[in-house]
């Protein structure tokens, strides 16, 4: 990618890796924010490859490593979501701030616990023009500040945990474009999750429901000719959802 450069984000003394694209040819563009799942993240073949589709369709983006992913520093062990809320947050100012975005054009991707991740990051600062939800995840109050270890998989493990989430009545409340992305098979996100999400969004004129034939949860972890035709189709209901909703 030729217009990608990495940067340096820093959250609370820790140094996250980034990766800013430009929109091909143009200024002061529209900007597209990627928050990327759990884990310790193995879908950048995924993200890159839809960062250039933006480039070329003339959208900024960045992508970045979460704290304890990928090439940021940090230990995954002790982070929570809490914290990857103000990692995301340090990503939104160098968005605002960047000569080659618009700060009052900019939108979200979230993708499974980056879903979650979006929404709280929306309602705290409400400057996003649309947001996309890929495999999205929705997780309990009690579970956001605990950290991502045995602490968290044992809450979010008890029954129906998820329902105590605050996410599903933030979203009811959002009057910006909204596109909800779930394989029709998904063997992570439980179909309760995925239904109230649906719920959340309906009343909402300016929503998009993508359904992903293939079963698979990371869409963006290409290992597969089947993986790059699905991303192909999420790429391109993408830019269609993004250009018409900005």
């Amino acid at each position: 990618m030729e217009k990608q450069e990495k940067i340096k984000l820093f959250s609370e003394g820790i140094h996250l890796a980034g990766y800013f694209s430009a929109a091909k040819d143009e200024q002061n563009s529209q900007a597209v924010l990627f928050l990327h799942g759990s884990g310790k993240i193995n879908s950048h073949k995924g993200y890159f490859a839809w960062q250039e589709y933006l480039t070329a369709n003339g959208f900024a983006s960045l992508f970045f490593d979460f704290r304890g992913c990928g090439n940021s520093e940090g230990n995954f062990e002790d982070s929570s979501l809490e914290n990857r809320l103000k990692d995301a947050q340090i990503a939104v100012d160098f968005l605002k701030n960047h000569p080659a975005v618009d700060p009052q054009k900019i939108s979200l991707i979230g993708g499974s616990m980056g879903g979650h991740v979006a929404i709280r990051l929306a309602d705290k600062i409400p400057i996003f023009r649309s947001i996309i939800l890929v495999s999205a995840a929705a997780y309990s109050e009690e579970a956001e500040p605990l950290p991502l270890n045995h602490e968290f998989s044992r809450m979010i493990r008890q029954k129906e945990n998820w329902k105590l989430s605050p996410v599903f009545k933030i979203l009811s409340e959002f009057n910006l474009p909204i596109m909800l992305v779930y394989s029709e098979n998904d063997p992570v996100i439980p179909a309760g999750v995925q239904e109230a999400y649906q719920r959340a969004i309906e009343k909402n004129p300016r929503h998009s429901l993508l359904r992903i034939a293939q079963g698979k949860h990371d869409l963006l972890n290409l290992s597969s000719e089947d993986d790059f035709v699905t991303l192909r189709s999420l790429l391109e209901h993408s830019i269609h959802f993004l250009k018409h909703s900005i």
